[in-house]
Order: C-alpha cells, then sequence, then structure tokens
C-alpha cells in the first residue's frame, strides 16, 4: 500500500524527520519490527535505525517490547497525532510567552518614538503599486488627479475602482484636456471625470487621511512619490484638488 506525498508532508510537519516517517510507516505496514527488520524494510542505515527508532519512542509515536532481540510496534495513528498536537501546543504556547516576554517591552518603548508620517517612494513600479493601495483603502472618498493618463494606469484605476464603485465610494478623477478621450470615458463609470489644461503633478487622496503625491519627470525612472498619512498633508491636498477642481471641465464627446 502506497502512501501519499500529502500524508509524508502532514507527519513531517507534526515533528518528525525523513527516517521517522520511513521507520514509522514500516511499523504501521508490517507490525512489530526488531530494528534489524525496521532498518531492511524502511532502507534506514544500520547504524541510526537504532537512534530513530528511540526518537519515535520519546515522541509516543512507537513503543517497544522488552525482548531479546527488542521489537518495536506503532502505536495508532490517532493516538499518535493526539500526543504529536499536545507536544507542538505545548511547545507553541512556549514560545510565545518568550516572545511576548522579551519582544513586547522593546515594541512598546519603540512605540513611545514619533514615527514618520511622510515616505519617499522612488521608481514607477513602486510608486503605481502604492496609489494601488492608498486607492484600495479608501472607504469613503477618493481623488485622483492623473495628469498623464495611460492605458496601463487606466487598467489598474479600473481594477482598483471597482471594488469601491460597487461599496459606494465617492470617486473624483482629474486629467489634463489632451488626455485619450476613451481612457476618460471608461473611467467615467466609476465616478466624476473633469478636465484642465494642464497639470503639475499628480496624486491620490483617500478619505482626506492618506496621501501619495507624485513628482513627474522625462525619465520615468526618475519619477518621485510622496507618501503620507498626515492628516495635515492630506487635507492641504485635498484643498488644493478641490481648488483645480472647481475650474476643472467636464468630459465632453461621444
Amino acid at each position: 500500500m502506497s502512501v501519499t506525498e500529502e500524508c509524508l508532508k502532514a507527519l513531517r510537519g507534526l515533528g518528525l524527520t525523513g527516517y521517522e516517517v520511513k521507520a514509522y510507516l514500516s511499523l504501521v505496514l508490517r507490525g512489530g519490527l526488531t530494528p534489524s527488520e525496521v532498518s531492511r524494510e524502511s532502507q534506514i542505515p544500520y547504524s541510526k535505525v537504532y537512534d530513530v527508532l528511540r526518537n519515535l519512542e520519546k515522541k509516543g509515536w512507537i513503543q517497544s517490547e522488552h525482548a531479546r532481540p527488542v521489537k518495536y510496534y506503532p502505536k495508532p495513528p490517532g493516538e499518535a497525532v493526539e500526543t504529536a498536537q499536545l507536544k507542538l501546543r505545548h511547545e507553541l504556547e512556549f514560545s510565545a510567552k518568550t516572545i511576548l516576554r522579551e519582544l513586547q517591552p522593546l515594541y512598546e518603548r519603540e512605540e513611545r518614538r514619533e514615527k514618520p508620517e511622510v515616505w519617499i517612494v522612488r521608481g514607477e513600479f513602486n510608486i503605481l503599486a502604492r496609489i494601488q493601495e492608498v486607492c484600495g483603502r479608501a472607504v469613503f472618498k477618493l481623488q485622483v488627479a492623473a495628469p498623464v493618463l495611460s492605458e496601463t494606469l487606466t487598467r489598474m484605476f479600473e481594477s482598483t475602482f471597482e471594488e469601491g464603485f460597487r461599496k459606494g465610494l465617492e470617486i473624483s478623477i482629474m486629467a489634463v484636456k489632451n488626455a485619450d478621450l476613451s481612457l476618460l470615458k471608461r473611467l467615467e463609470r466609476y465616478g466624476e471625470v473633469r478636465v484642465r489644461e494642464q497639470m503639475f503633478g499628480g496624486g491620490v487622496i483617500s478619505d482626506v487621511k492618506e496621501v501619495i503625491l507624485v513628482l513627474g519627470e522625462d525619465d520615468p525612472a526618475g519619477t518621485v512619490g510622496i507618501w503620507s498619512t498626515h492628516t495635515g498633508l492630506a487635507r492641504f491636498a485635498k484643498n488644493y484638488f478641490d481648488y483645480l477642481w472647481r475650474e476643472a471641465q467636464p468630459v465632453r464627446g461621444p
């Protein structure tokens, strides 16, 4: 009878080594065996089989019969697994207590220090990933300024806006007049879109508590983003967005 790889992995997950798994399976399939028989059946080197069997017995998977030669018998899998679970729970509880006892005071001491509220994000793809995260965390209101609107950026906005739109998120999108009209129309499905002649930089404001501002350069690799959870900066960005929004115009066209 063969044993699946899933079962072998599960046995190793309960703390058995490769040799211990082989030895236990040999005993389950064949019943009581002497160390030499276990070595032969499981192809464990004879020089190692005694240590393997002693460890298995210590871990609660097998038991021995004191005879000459000594014989080993498997414990029922249900009983062995229960013993292993109890041992693992005890080890996890001990590890958790040790970690909390030593690291929690260090963490709490670190928490008292002032944390930075402004981060610099460099590189086009890193900035796009951060924009997607900020958009995804919005609950009530999302304001987006996109001075450059590409197919890639539009697809990212669509995938991010979809869930927020279903939840009733208020989305305002501002772009420049020379942006691709078809891309603007696609974004109109999710919120109000307006355009203006030009914008100096772009960004996203989420719930007036998180903002990422993007400072563009001719070389995309040199693009820099400023990401912040500082409510004062987020409110300043919102006020500036609102100022530009009032002068922006609805998208026209078919």
